[in-house]
């Protein structure tokens, strides 16, 4: 399990040194490799992406990474050695950073090394009730999306960002790795079930055409459709400049940039797309 593949998402770290902090090597079945800051060099810098500037690679797209490469490159060879090497399964916790919050969702890109339908099972072993199951495997190079090619059932768990942190959506986040440990017969107990899933297969970010100020009209977790307005951008004097509205197949918001004002192209919104509702079992302990 990793955090801190982005250096600003530190939320993701905070959930899992709780969890590491609730193991107990009496209960515990087989082992937990607990990552905290899989992105030094960010973390450090307290930025997304490594700081240097012969570097400033996204170790989310720098998988399978290179041993000679850039620095990011070379922690990425580092981790896919290691994860090869002793995973049975892979997590890495991520937030939306200090400038973004995101709704609860996880995302894996589907294999032909894992079986469809187990990987399914696994995902919604979570509780949370928002999966992203990407079939276009949108993210190729992130660690996510590589592991799973070596038989590695993998799984990015998104949950909140902004700043300051939100307590809740650390438990919320720690309660989702510890019911996933009770799904795969880490930890004993039963893993937390949604009462409902909703699942997405499409994505896209939502840029601006102005630079401004930003106000948004949504907020993570709204149901939208195509032309339905998420934001207005106004200029230096407060008239608006530019209404950002939903793109085609948007169906759900995920993602809302907090910052207060953005130059042209800033990443403001997240939109999801082919949504379908599936039923899922009575709610269980273990997730807030």
């Amino acid at each position: 399990i990793q955090a801190l593949a982005h250096g600003d998402e530190f939320g993701g770290a905070r959930a899992l040194q709780a969890v590491v902090a609730g193991l107990d090597a009496g209960t515990l079945s087989g082992t937990v490799v607990a990552v905290l800051a899989a992105n030094p060099p960010a973390f450090q810098a307290l930025q997304r992406v490594n700081p240097n500037p012969d570097d400033r690679l996204d170790l989310g797209e720098s998988f399978p990474g290179h041993p000679d490469g850039f620095q990011t490159e070379r922690i990425a060879a580092v981790l896919q050695q290691a994860v090869e090497s002793v995973a049975d399964y892979f997590l890495d916790l991520h937030t939306g950073g200090d400038r973004f919050v995101e709704l609860p969702f996880v995302l894996y890109s589907l294999d032909a090394a894992i079986p469809t339908e187990r990987y399914d099972d696994l995902a919604r072993g979570f509780g949370i009730p928002h999966l992203w199951r990407d079939t276009a495997r949108i993210f190729p190079s992130d660690a996510m999306a590589t592991f799973n090619a070596f038989g590695i059932p993998s799984f990015l768990v998104e949950v909140g960002g902004g700043q300051p942190i939100d307590p809740e959506q650390v438990g919320l986040q720690a309660d989702a790795v510890r019911s996933f440990l009770r799904k795969v017969g880490a930890l004993p107990g039963r893993a937390a079930t949604a009462p409902t899933y909703t699942i997405l297969s499409g994505y896209k970010a939502v840029t601006n055409a102005r630079g401004g100020f930003l106000t948004a009209a949504v907020k993570p977790g709204d149901r939208i459709k195509e032309g339905d307005v998420l934001g207005t951008i106004s200029d230096l004097y407060g008239d608006p400049i530019e209404t950002i509205r939903a793109p085609a197949g948007a169906r759900i918001v995920l993602g809302v940039n907090t910052y207060p004002a953005w130059p042209t192209g800033g990443w403001l919104f997240e939109v999801g797309s082919g949504l379908t509702e599936s039923p899922g079992a009575a709610p269980r302990p273990g997730l807030r």
